[in-house]
């Protein structure tokens, strides 16, 4: 237990709920993430002397994101944005009333604390502190963009796995993350080392448990591109708009 230092008079009520932080692992870890986001949050409120200054945060994708979400795709290089982002902006706006932006920053800021606890279930407290305090993590998880949404997807398969809870909810995580964020199909070949063993007949099943659903939310998210634009089309576009 945590003493205050000798001729030091702390309040008896304060010192008790500082002990109560220490032995609670997982909100030590949403209390720190939350001093971190601060360092995030602060310094354009203090330039601008006002909340308005929180808006120099929602710059780059994040326009893209709550344009989708607004308008839907009206522009050819907003499909290279997953719609499931947007989509959970626009159900807040259309059930709370948000506006998108502020939608937005509430869904990425509250989910942002999800896959530090997801992290500390699969490898422990160490690792869940130097996750969130990675500036990386910090910045991309504070202003609105929706990486935290597949990392979720991809920490709630982890530990599912680590857990040896190999069946078709490790399939939906992985079928999240990689339809919110399609780079992500790359990581799936690294899985058949927790899939394969124990017989050729076990494997298999593991094998299908972990890859069927995200498989098949490849091939919708491939139709789907081509029903509107034809097969392919997100590389020609890549390549016509950035080269």
């Amino acid at each position: 237990m945590l003493q205050p230092p000798a001729g030091v008079r702390v309040p008896a009520n304060l010192m008790s709920n500082i002990n109560g932080l220490m032995r609670h692992p997982r909100l030590r870890l949403v209390v720190y993430l939350g001093l971190a986001k601060l360092c995030v949050f602060l310094p354009p409120i203090m330039i601008q002397k006002s909340l308005g200054g929180l808006a120099k945060l929602n710059a780059w994708d994040s326009l893209i994101f709550e344009g989708i979400a607004e308008n839907g795709y009206i522009k050819p290089e907003y499909y290279a944005f997953s719609p499931v982002y947007p989509a959970i902006i626009k159900t807040l706006h259309l059930s709370l009333g948000l506006s998108y932006s502020l939608g937005a920053f509430l869904a990425t800021n509250v989910l942002s604390f999800v896959f530090p606890l997801l992290v500390y279930e699969a490898f422990g407290y160490t690792a869940a502190l130097l996750t969130e305090f990675l500036p990386t993590y910090i910045v991309f998880t504070t202003v609105p963009y929706s990486d935290v949404i597949a990392l979720i997807g991809i920490g709630a398969s982890m530990v599912l796995l680590l857990k040896d809870k190999v069946d078709a909810r490790v399939g939906a995580c992985l079928s999240l993350a990689v339809t919110v964020f399609y780079s992500l199909t790359y990581t799936l070949p690294a899985y058949l080392i927790l899939a394969v063993g124990g017989g050729v007949r076990s494997s298999i099943n593991r094998v299908l448990k972990i890859y069927l659903l995200p498989l098949i939310s490849l091939l919708g998210v491939v139709l789907w591109y081509r029903q509107v634009h034809g097969a392919f089309y997100y590389f020609a576009l890549e390549h016509d708009i950035w080269g």
